[in-house]
């Protein structure tokens, strides 16, 4: 078999395993993920070179390593026309998105605020 035809859910990676397990907990908290957690869930996953699907009804599958190279330049493009960034809490470590304009941000997670330059770039 190929491995590209592996689900990594299956037996999930140990570089990954610690984000797995965060969103596994708060789907059991809530009783499902919704599609904006799937969203926040394969940004966190992206971060270490892996990806997986997910479609309306939110539910994740085929956890994969993705083409990190082509990833990142495809995300740089999108991110320069959209004009959104992508960006890592500088306290806690979870991915915020905000728009390229403003100048300060809070962390969806922990609450921090901070000057965006506490924010690093995931892309850059």
């Amino acid at each position: 078999m190929n491995t590209e035809e592996i689900d990594l859910f299956e037996c999930i990676p140990d570089i990954v395993k610690p984000i797995c397990d965060k969103w596994l907990a708060i789907e059991q908290k809530n009783g499902y993920l919704s599609y904006s957690d799937c969203g926040k869930f394969l940004l966190e996953i992206n971060q270490y070179g892996y990806t997986f699907d997910y479609g309306l009804d939110a539910l994740p599958s085929f956890l994969r390593k993705l083409d990190t190279e082509l990833n990142s330049v495809l995300a740089k493009e999108i991110l320069e026309k959209i004009e959104i960034n992508i960006v890592t809490c500088g306290s806690c470590g979870t991915i915020n998105l905000h728009r390229k304009s403003i100048l300060a941000l809070r962390c969806e997670n922990c609450d921090h605020e901070g000057e965006i330059s506490q924010f690093p770039d995931l892309y850059d």
